[in-house]
C-alpha cells in the first residue's frame, strides 16, 4: 500500500520536532503550492505540511542512493575506507542525529 500524506494529515500528529528552528526562502511557485495545500488542509499546520513534504523528499532521495561501491566516496575525516553513497548518508545521518540528541539534552 502506498504511503499517503493526505491520510497522515487526517490522523493525529505524534512526531517530535527538532529543538532548533531553521529559516529558508522558497521559490515562489513552491510557496504558492504549500499555501494551496494549507488551504486544502486547514486543520494541519504549515510546519507539519512542510515537515511531511521534506520527509517524503528525503525518503525519495535515500531510495535513489547507490548501494554498490561503484560510486564511492572517500572522505578522510569520515572513514579510511570507501563506502557507498547510501552507507555514507546513513553514517552522516547518525552523526547529526547524535548532535541533535545532545542539543535536546542541553535543553532539559
Amino acid at each position: 500500500m502506498k504511503y499517503s500524506l493526505k491520510a497522515k494529515w487526517f490522523s493525529p500528529d505524534t512526531s517530535s520536532l527538532s529543538p532548533k528552528q531553521i529559516s529558508i526562502r522558497l521559490p515562489i511557485l513552491a510557496s504558492a503550492k504549500i499555501a494551496a495545500i494549507c488551504e486544502m488542509f486547514p486543520s494541519v499546520t504549515k510546519t507539519q505540511i512542510i515537515t511531511d513534504l521534506i520527509v517524503e523528499a528525503l525518503e525519495l532521495f535515500t531510495s535513489d542512493l547507490e548501494t554498490e561501491l561503484g560510486n564511492t566516496f572517500d572522505y578522510e575525516n569520515l572513514s579510511d575506507e570507501n563506502v557507498s553513497e547510501k552507507a555514507l548518508y546513513e553514517k552522516l545521518t547518525q552523526k547529526y542525529l547524535g548532535v541533535h540528541s545532545e542539543n535536546i539534552e542541553e535543553l532539559e
